[in-house]
């Protein structure tokens, strides 16, 4: 990001940009400044954007060969372009090298294939930028300083209590806190409980509300907030995959936690935020590892029986709800 960002400031760049990772936020976020700084925000005539596969190569090439009307530069955006899984187009690959310096094109791709030739291409001749989710320091700065433009504080357990609220998907975060700040109104600083108030609580949340309650032996409760997922036209599937991975986690979690109970270092080794491993931490502790271990099988076995069509997959959700309350001590 240090790259492009000077690139932006100095007004010098590469001829070709390939912008991949987990994070769409950033990939677009970049993608949107890149081109605003060549062309303009208000400058279409010299801007044109392609989307998905099946992309016509030779009216890119033309394009890019094309002499920007009335401007320094012509920018090209390419996303989800599928030219960096396995092979692509050979006049595609040696176009990288060839590019006219009044034009950038831009790439935009969650998955690449690093071995590819068109990978290789870009790289020898522009920049790729990996651009996945931020770590826990350096999505709290920019929670931070997206709040402090407009006057806003928040103390760092509360940006620990938010993203584990609604996520650590970037564009649901900004949406979430331009709701906080208007929300929040003239007070300075954004609380937990403005959180609470106004952000929605993200699936995997509410998955862990219904896991709560599996734990408390509260049936009616479990079987409630499951119902409102297939109310809100949530898949069984979903639901399942959920399950299975929090069992996974909170089975790895107690695991680890005989050893240490440093949240960071748990954090690291199964790939939470230190906040969140926190909430983990705290949940495992209340049973033992022989529960979730069962809990774990349990969701193995109630996906292959799913998958052999023995069990519907919303009578397997139910069994797990089931199972997992008898389960508990």
């Amino acid at each position: 990001m240090k790259k492009i960002n000077s690139d932006i400031k100095n007004r010098e760049f590469e001829r070709v940009y390939l912008l991949t990772g987990t994070e769409a936020y950033l990939r677009s976020f970049y993608k949107k400044k890149l081109v605003e700084a060549a062309c303009g925000d208000a400058d279409k005539m010299n801007i044109s954007e392609f989307d998905g596969k099946g992309i016509s190569v030779r009216e890119i090439i033309d394009l890019a060969d094309t002499v920007p009307f009335f401007a320094e530069h012509r920018a090209i955006t390419i996303t989800a372009s599928g030219f960096f899984k396995g092979s692509a187009d050979d006049e595609l690959v040696e176009y990288m090298s060839q590019i006219p310096p009044d034009t950038i094109i831009i790439f935009d791709e969650e998955k690449v294939d690093a071995r590819s030739r068109m990978y290789k291409a870009v790289n020898k001749n522009g920049y790729c930028a990996k651009l996945d989710t931020p770590d826990a320091a350096q999505l709290n700065k920019w929670i931070a300083g997206i709040l402090a433009r407009d006057g806003k504080k928040i103390r760092r357990n509360t940006v620990e209590f938010l993203t584990g609220r609604v996520g650590t998907d970037m564009a649901a975060i900004r949406n979430e806190l331009e709701k906080l700040v208007v929300y929040s109104g003239d007070r300075e600083e954004i609380t937990e409980q403005d959180v609470i108030s106004i952000c929605s609580l993200h699936i995997e949340s509410a998955v862990f509300a219904m896991l709560d309650a599996m734990i408390d032996k509260d049936r009616d409760k479990a079987m409630r907030l499951y119902d409102g997922f297939l109310k809100a036209k949530e898949s069984p599937h979903s639901i399942l995959a959920l399950l299975s991975r929090q069992f996974s986690l909170l089975y790895q979690t107690k695991q680890l936690s005989v050893h240490t109970r440093d949240a960071n270092a748990i954090g690291k080794v199964i790939g939470l935020y230190p906040g969140i491993a926190r909430n983990y931490i705290m949940r495992s502790d209340r049973m033992d590892l022989a529960y979730w271990r069962s809990a774990v099988e349990n969701c193995a076995e109630t996906t292959y029986n799913i998958q052999t069509g023995r069990i519907s997959e919303e009578l397997g959700v139910e069994l797990i709800i089931i199972r997992t309350i008898l389960g508990a001590r």
